[in-house]
């Protein structure tokens, strides 16, 4: 799950356990031009294990008549499942842009992208949208949820739509 938070930090978090999150060592701090990465994971439990995402050098070049921004500049990072990751940095830095990469609603100029053992930086929409739905959620800082919906019901929805049958559904929220 993607989650963005206010200005002061963004949340990068994936399907997993959350129980007892907070009460595990910080085991990494990486900082990559103005984005700092701390990274929690239970201890021992990851060892040899797949990394999911990995970045290498990713790349987000905004360009006007002008002036070219890069909102990311050779950001590289390595998560495994299980562990949860928080991004943090100033306004503007690119958290925003990153989580946006990272959750496939938008491509890098350059570098690599790895998802669980898969490139996708250059992948087309369609093949985005169709990884997007079957593996990352969202959670927004302004929540986006649909009010006449219980809690349950706004987190069943994109599962309703990816036709997974109700028992699974149920377990999966």
């Amino acid at each position: 799950m993607l989650a963005e938070g206010s200005g002061k930090g963004e949340m990068l978090a994936r399907k997993g356990n959350a129980k007892g999150s907070m009460a595990r060592k910080i085991n990494e701090n990486i900082i990559n031009n103005k984005l700092t990465f701390f990274k929690s994971s239970p201890s021992g439990e990851l060892e040899g294990a797949v990394i999911m995402i990995k970045t290498e050098k990713l790349t987000k070049i905004f360009r006007t008549e002008e002036v070219e921004t890069f909102a990311l500049n050779e950001v590289s990072i390595h998560v495994k499942p299980g562990e949860f990751v928080a991004i943090m940095g100033p306004s503007g830095c690119g958290k925003s842009t990153l989580l946006n990469i990272l959750g496939l609603l938008d491509d890098p100029d350059a570098g690599s992208f790895v998802f669980n053992g898969t490139e996708v930086a250059k992948f087309n929409e369609r093949k985005r949208a169709d990884l997007r739905k079957r593996n990352i959620g969202f959670v927004f800082q302004s929540f986006n949820l649909i009010d006449e919906l219980t809690v349950f019901e706004n987190v069943e929805l994109p599962l309703i739509y990816t036709g997974i049958k109700a028992g699974e559904r149920k377990k999966r929220v």
